[in-house]
């Protein structure tokens, strides 16, 4: 967990989940789009849209709301179980020596030489390739 200080008061690091959650400046909220189901991530620039249908959502609307509804969102609603328009994995390691957009390399390459023992010496992780510097 990270640390964090309540007020103004730098000195003292607090750990504790449940005294930041009762600070109302670090309390976490949530966004409109989280609300209406989106990622925490908040990475989704344009969501694909679905047709409105009565049946996914619990509350009951009648005629009159539903023609509201259907009127402000006239081609559908955010549909949360897909990943956004034109999303796409992270594809690590590219080349543009090509031109724009890349190509993925084969290994990893060495971006730099340096006297300094560790600088420019690129590293294999458990989990990914980064570079020492």
């Amino acid at each position: 967990m990270s640390r964090l200080y309540i007020g103004d008061d730098y000195t003292n690091k607090v750990t504790d989940q449940a005294q930041c959650d009762s600070d109302p400046d670090l309390a976490y909220y949530s966004s409109p789009r989280q609300v209406a189901g989106g990622p925490l991530a908040e990475n989704v620039w344009k969501c694909g849209l679905k047709p409105l249908l009565r049946s996914d959502y619990a509350t009951e609307f009648d005629d009159s709301e539903w023609q509201r509804l259907a009127a402000v969102f006239p081609d559908g609603v955010c549909d949360w179980s897909k990943p956004g328009v034109g999303m796409q994995p992270a594809v690590p390691w590219l080349d543009y020596s090509g031109g724009p957009g890349g190509n993925p390399c084969l290994r990893p390459r060495v971006l730099f030489r340096s006297s300094h023992p560790i600088q420019g010496v690129v590293h294999r992780s458990r989990h990914s390739w980064s570079r020492l510097t």
